[in-house]
């Protein structure tokens, strides 16, 4: 990315966001950093807009956590 604005992350961090993309935490222990899209909307202000589809991921992980 060589051209990065800040912006506000859905879990209130600031981050660096680029043609869509953003740094995402390594996999695994020793792995280097990557860029990816979470899938967030973004308003004019770079804040994320809510959406339903939002809490997706996180029930798909409980349920395949839990059973």
């Amino acid at each position: 990315m060589r051209c990065t604005v800040p912006v506000i992350s859905q879990e209130g961090r600031t981050i660096d966001h680029g043609l869509g993309l953003h740094p995402l935490e390594p996999l695994s222990p020793g792995q280097a950093p990557y860029r990816g899209h979470g899938g967030t909307v973004l308003d004019a202000s770079g804040r994320p807009k809510p959406h339903a589809i939002d809490a997706a991921p996180a029930a798909f992980r409980r349920l395949a956590a839990n059973g």
